[in-house]
């Protein structure tokens, strides 16, 4: 694999301050710029992007800053969640014995097992999702190419892992380990958080159903001789990371790295009526258009918020951008407000990364929703119509106008929540996805529960079955890295790439998952209050349309393998170029 490319060092969130310098400032001018206000500069990869972050002990520093020559922008940077959806509640335990063995031949064996646990799989398989998405039609052109590089920007990776050992060509950590007192200050766990390794679970997960061996034990992935590239920007003690740190490793991942794609299982909401959530918005913007200038795809979670997100041209912090994902200000704007999510959107605000254009928007879906228990109110049952019916519109996912793709994600059986499903709404045995997990992983502890059997270890290795648009983005993303391993002449091309993905998605499931309702604040089947609605699915709603819950398709790693890139010009007709990534990239 070569030398690995330079450290890109550790931005530090924590007494940080964001600085937009005028275009062509030279870097000795914004060293002379923090010196002068009382504060220095942090390296970082940012300075390509025109932005340096800078700390002060002054109380007056980000004042000083401003009244500096050549400062156009000074803020503060905003914490991005991340995770999957509704698994919480587990109490750590796992499944130690499953009655499934290695074997030699591919797939992997737990791959292709029909049943877990007692749980049969409608599809056959308990990877279902390499059906879906037509990853298994494709091995028999490609299993991946060792050149092709993804960079996971997440939790880190565990490559002690036996599925993921060797599998990872470089791993970085770019939490601020270096500076002992700001991480103390910001409450993170510096075991969990200061290793190289994951200590949450999550990016192991997404690089395991990316690029996992296939070593003739477990599951492999859906690409699995591909190479990772993980950078640890998400603290598993905070749940999320600054955007200062996921920026700089995206810029990091696009030039020194080397990266083909860019996985990015993260995101939340911007007020656009917030000066520094705005500078923070742009420069998801910057980012993406460098790593589109330098070649390299972009894909992110649509979200679980199972919210409308549009596709809008508007005028953000003074630019100019097309296909921005902004929240509807209609009643599909509005989600359940817990209050253990003080991120959920408000109607009217900006998703980011998913909604940055340029990027690609992925929905999650469902394998196929089973009739409910009936120990489950009938009241909040699906419609009759889609049980047995596959690949709905995951009950929790985003969805709207600017989704670009769907991709499998998972859910629960019935595709209800858990609070509305009751105790057989099960997420193993091919409900949800199976991956590779840490076991001594936060996720693990958190979402253990024997109920779900979201954790289990098989032979001294740990794995999951999750759900999320966290699972969907890496599902498309290995197949992305499948294409561009049959198509060379799409390497270094990412809008060719995403138009392929696109124009090559299929297009024969109807969806019959509908919007939340705005009116039913009936109790929750688990006896939690519901005193704003918007708790349940209204199946009393036409159900959300086809290009708002798939975009193009589902994505389909065999006929995108095998079509032609540049064959396809009517398809410019159905679908022209975005603006915005010629604008912006």
């Amino acid at each position: 694999a070569g030398a690995a490319p330079a450290d890109p060092g550790t931005p530090d969130a924590a007494g940080l301050t964001m600085v937009r310098l005028a275009p062509g400032t030279p870097s000795k001018v914004a060293r002379d710029v923090a010196t002068v206000a009382g504060g220095e500069v942090v390296d970082s990869p940012l300075g390509a992007l025109g932005v340096t972050m800078m700390q002060g002990a002054r109380t007056d520093f980000e004042h000083r800053i401003q009244q500096q020559p050549g400062v156009v922008a000074v803020w503060k940077p905003t914490l991005v969640p991340y995770g999957g959806e509704d698994t919480a509640g587990g109490d750590g335990k796992r499944l130690s014995k499953v009655p499934i063995r290695t074997a030699g031949a591919f797939p992997d064996p737990v791959h292709d097992a029909r049943s877990f646990i007692g749980e049969t799989n409608p599809r056959g398989i308990l990877q279902w999702d390499d059906l879906a998405n037509g990853a298994v039609g494709a091995w028999s052109t490609t299993l991946g190419d060792p050149t092709v590089k993804v960079a996971v920007i997440d939790t880190g990776v565990d490559t002690n892992h036996r599925e993921l050992a060797g599998q990872v060509e470089a791993s970085y950590n770019l939490l601020p380990c270096d500076s002992a007192a700001e991480f103390a200050s910001m409450g993170f766990d510096p075991v969990r958080d200061c290793m190289m390794e994951d200590g949450d679970g999550h990016g192991t997960w997404v690089a395991g159903r990316i690029a996992a061996a296939a070593n003739g034990f477990a599951s492999n992935g859906i690409a699995p001789n591909v190479r990772i590239l993980s950078y640890k920007v998400l603290s598993a003690s905070l749940g999320g990371g600054a955007t200062a740190w996921i920026v700089a490793a995206m810029v990091h991942a696009c030039s020194a790295g080397g990266a083909d794609i860019v996985n990015l299982s993260l995101g939340g909401y911007v007020d656009p009526a917030d000066p520094d959530a705005m500078q923070d918005y742009l420069l998801w913007v910057d980012a993406v258009d460098f790593c589109v200038q330098h070649g390299v795809a972009v894909i992110a979670a649509a979200g679980n918020n199972h919210v409308r997100v549009d596709r809008a041209d508007m005028n953000v912090g003074g630019r100019d951008l097309v296909g921005v994902g902004r929240v509807s200000e209609g009643s599909e704007g509005y989600t359940f407000k817990r209050a253990s999510e003080p991120g959920d959107p408000q109607p009217g605000f900006l998703e980011a990364p998913a909604g940055i254009p340029g990027v690609l928007m992925v929905s999650a879906t469902n394998n196929a929703t089973a009739q409910p228990s009936p120990d489950v109110p009938q009241a909040l049952w699906p419609s009759s119509e889609v049980f047995g019916r596959a690949d709905q519109l995951a009950y929790y996912s985003n969805y709207g106008s600017r989704v670009d793709v769907g991709a499998p994600g998972g859910a629960r059986k019935f595709n209800l929540p858990k609070a509305d499903g009751g105790p057989n709404n099960l997420l193993f045995g091919g409900w949800g996805m199976l991956g590779t997990a840490v076991a001594a992983g936060v996720l693990c502890e958190m979402d253990g529960a024997p109920l779900d059997f979201a954790c289990y270890d098989l032979e001294g290795q740990t794995f999951a079955w999750l759900q999320g648009s966290s699972m969907s983005a890496p599902s498309a993303t290995g197949v992305a890295a499948l294409v561009l391993s049959a198509r060379a002449e799409l390497r270094g091309q990412p809008l060719e790439l995403l138009r392929q993905l696109r124009s090559t998605a299929r297009t024969d499931m109807v969806n019959g998952t509908p919007p939340l309702s705005p009116t039913d604040t009936q109790a929750l089947y688990d006896g939690s209050d519901c005193p704003t609605a918007y708790c349940h699915l209204d199946w009393a709603q036409a159900a959300i349309g086809f290009e708002d819950a798939y975009g193009a398709g589902i994505v389909d790693a065999a006929t995108a393998v095998a079509t032609d890139p540049f064959a396809h010009d009517d398809f410019h007709d159905h679908y022209p170029p975005d603006d915005a990534w010629h604008e912006h990239g």
